[in-house]
């Protein structure tokens, strides 16, 4: 979970909790008709944060992949995104079978959002296709050694998705993705004079105490990782990680760079989001090749499989 677009966080402040999201479940249940309530039904709960109220959290994963991926989008690759979901909420459950909702990093749409987003017109069947997502892999979660995995996830990479260099998570490796150079909004540019870039990473810590004379000279990308995301860059004599220089600046990834110009400074930003795990364009791209949600996992997650606890 992480930056991206409103569709591809991995992480990032949860919305619509106050009564709304339980209710939701009640209004929509008529359009549920495909699914019998026992599959939504797994003796695991979500506490919404400012009510108190308890909900099953299959029933709360229908809440969350609403907010996560577009409901047009092909089934498998809902499903995929509602498995990847899934693996979040059970692996911050743990042995537990209640959690607080404030302690996930989940995304939810309340039914006001829905409405907004996918229009009154086709409300009834984006609910339809989500839930169905949901229902259809009840349990499933995606596994490393018999475990749920950090299954991060992001809109678009810059073409490779990247790889953990910490040896904490295996599975997350560098794979091709080339259908994401065809994402909306894969391609990233603008130019800013230097002292609209200054005022911009003066927002950074530390970065108050960058001198202004000719800032643009001092700006020196010191590493990328293997996919061209910046892990660190200098800017005055700094040192900043990548990912917070892409925020500051207002690009959507640290695939980025930065380079004089008459006008001031060009920056180019290539995908949206951090770039790690799954990529949901990707996803759609490959469910569009006849893939399974399975064999989108397998691909975006090497040595993992698809299974329940």
């Amino acid at each position: 979970m992480g930056t991206g677009k409103k569709w591809g966080k991995a992480a990032g402040a949860i919305v619509g909790t106050l009564m709304i999201p339980y209710l939701v479940t009640l209004f929509f249940w008529d359009y549920a008709d495909v699914l019998s309530q026992e599959e939504f039904y797994s003796g695991r709960n979500v506490v919404l944060s400012q009510t108190g109220e308890s909900i099953d959290a299959e029933e709360y994963l229908v809440l969350a992949l609403a907010a996560q991926m577009p409901a047009s989008w092909p089934e498998e690759a809902l499903r995929a995104q509602a498995i990847a979901a899934r693996t979040i909420l059970y692996g911050k459950m743990g042995e537990e079978q209640t959690i607080r909702e404030d302690a996930l990093a989940l995304d939810v749409y309340d039914a006001g959002q829905m409405e907004q987003v996918w229009g009154k017109s086709q409300m009834e069947e984006s609910y339809r296709r989500i839930r169905q997502a949901v229902g259809s892999t009840a349990g499933l979660v995606v596994l490393w050694e018999g475990q749920p995995i950090e299954a991060l996830y992001h809109y678009a990479s810059c073409g490779v998705t990247r790889a953990d260099t910490s040896g904490r998570y295996p599975y997350l490796q560098a794979v091709d993705s080339p259908w994401d150079l065809e994402a909306p909004g894969y391609l990233q540019t603008a130019v800013l004079t230097q002292e609209e870039f200054l005022q911009k990473v003066r927002h950074l810590e530390g970065g108050e105490q960058i001198a202004s004379e000719n800032i643009a000279a001092t700006i020196q990308i010191a590493q990328k990782d293997a996919g061209g995301y910046v892990e660190q860059i200098v800017i005055g004599g700094r040192s900043f990680y990548g990912s917070k220089v892409a925020e500051v600046l207002g690009v959507a990834s640290s695939c980025f760079t930065l380079e004089a110009s008459e006008e001031g400074i060009r920056v180019t930003a290539l995908g949206i989001g951090h770039g790690y795990g799954m990529s949901q364009w990707g996803a759609s791209s490959m469910a569009k090749e006849q893939k399974t949600a399975e064999e989108i996992l397998a691909y975006y997650y090497p040595g993992c499989s698809v299974g329940t606890l």
